[in-house]
């Protein structure tokens, strides 16, 4: 199916890495109509707005690119309860309203930490997840099976993509907060 620039898009999580530059790029291809809620214009984790947004905006295009990102360590069940109610919310009402496509982004931590390379698809959700991640690595799981079950149940058109990275425009690169150095510091501090 071919992509209609002229075509309402509706971007959850458009403040974040990816989901500002998917507006970055669907303005470089010519898409002019491009819906975007904050937080407060549109709670995910409320299903009657969700649906309230979706009945009013309509897109025919929509990309989910929020999630809550509060650390998952700390915060074990927000994080589960959060990225659930939004990608559940979101999901459901794609089915309800007459739109073409949905483009669901996973997350890499899906993937096991320790594994033979190269890594394989069927990998993931059966082998140990990045340890400090898991609980996030189950809600992404959990959305990408229920995009799978949805297309099969209900016909609709999600696609579920994983990105390797997120890094980009508004990311830290220095020595001492960028990912791989938190991640490094946060692998010592578990090991000690």
């Amino acid at each position: 199916m071919k992509m209609d620039k002229k075509a309402r898009f509706f971007v959850a999580g458009h403040l974040g890495r990816i989901g500002s530059a998917i507006i970055r790029k669907l303005k470089s291809i010519g898409a002019t109509d491009i819906i975007t809620k904050t937080r407060s214009e549109c709670d995910l984790t409320d299903k009657s707005i969700v649906e309230a947004v979706f009945n009013h905006e309509r897109p025919q295009y929509v990309i989910f690119a929020a999630a809550n990102l509060k650390d998952p360590e700390i915060y074990p069940a927000d994080t589960i309860y959060h990225n659930i109610a939004m990608q559940t919310n979101f999901i459901e009402a794609y089915r309800k309203f007459e739109i073409k496509k949905m483009l669901f982004l996973g997350s890499s931590y899906i993937y096991p930490e320790i594994c033979p390379l190269p890594i394989k698809e069927k990998q993931f959700m059966y082998e140990d997840f990045t340890t400090n991640k898991q609980w996030y690595a189950i809600v992404k799981i959990a959305g990408i099976k229920m995009c799978q079950a949805y297309n099969q149940q209900y016909n609709t058109n999600y696609i579920s993509i994983i990105p390797s990275t997120i890094y980009g425009l508004g990311d830290s690169y220095g020595l001492d907060d960028s990912h791989s150095s938190l991640q490094k510091m946060r692998n010592n501090s578990l090991s000690d």
